[in-house]
């Protein structure tokens, strides 16, 4: 694009005068400027994206980690309580004679 408004510029160069040659000039200059400057920026922009998109993806893969680790804890805990539902404990029974009387002695 920078070219294409080069060269109508040279063209009308042909038919005007000094003043209006070198404001051309410097329009063209600061044109060329600014392309190179949007070039840059965009470069770095890309550049910055790409190093956050990298560190996401670290994060995502230590977040799926621990992830996994915790869903194999409840795997485990669920197995657990499955094993220990309905068992029965043995207690002894505050209530019974036996233990009333040695609770008392």
């Amino acid at each position: 694009m920078i070219d294409e408004v080069s060269r109508r510029n040279i063209q009308r160069l042909e038919n005007i005068g000094e003043q209006e040659w070198r404001d051309l000039k410097i329009a063209n200059a600061l044109a060329a400027d600014r392309a190179a400057m949007v070039e840059v920026i965009a470069e770095k922009m890309i550049e910055a994206l790409e190093s956050h998109q990298a560190a996401l993806t670290d994060e995502m893969k230590s977040l799926r980690i621990d992830l996994a680790q915790l869903q194999d804890a409840i795997d485990d805990l669920r197995h657990i309580v499955n094993s220990e539902y309905g068992k029965i404990i043995d207690l002894p029974n505050p209530l019974s004679t036996e233990e009333l009387k040695s609770a008392a002695d």
